[in-house]
């Protein structure tokens, strides 16, 4: 396998492990803002709790895949469309975490 090829394959990896590491981020906010709304509606302080206790892993994911990001457009360059990938991810991650922060909120 010649050092392009390698490198490619460490790229494309990483491509894919940007992608997967989104999909389990917003899995994450998706159950967590599902099972809000169930704590709301039966006023369920543990549930609630665990919510709350979600959101780190929900910021340690922002965190992981940013820098993942940062570090796959330093060493790889990209261009056309594994740019935009790369920009969308991290565009994408600071939504999801804000709407996991929201999911944490005590209603008002």
């Amino acid at each position: 396998m010649s050092q392009d090829q390698h490198t490619l394959k460490r790229f494309d990896n990483e491509l894919e492990t940007i992608r997967a590491q989104i999909l389990e981020m917003g899995g994450l906010v998706e159950l967590q803002f599902k099972e809000s709304m169930h704590a709301l509606r039966e006023s369920n302080a543990c549930l609630a709790r665990q919510i709350i206790d979600q959101d780190q892993q929900v910021n340690q994911f922002e965190v992981e895949i940013d820098a993942l990001c940062c570090n796959t457009l330093a060493c790889y360059k990209p261009t056309a469309s594994d740019l935009r990938l790369i920009i969308t991810a991290t565009k994408i991650i600071v939504h999801l975490e804000r709407i996991g922060d929201e999911a944490k909120k005590s209603p008002k």
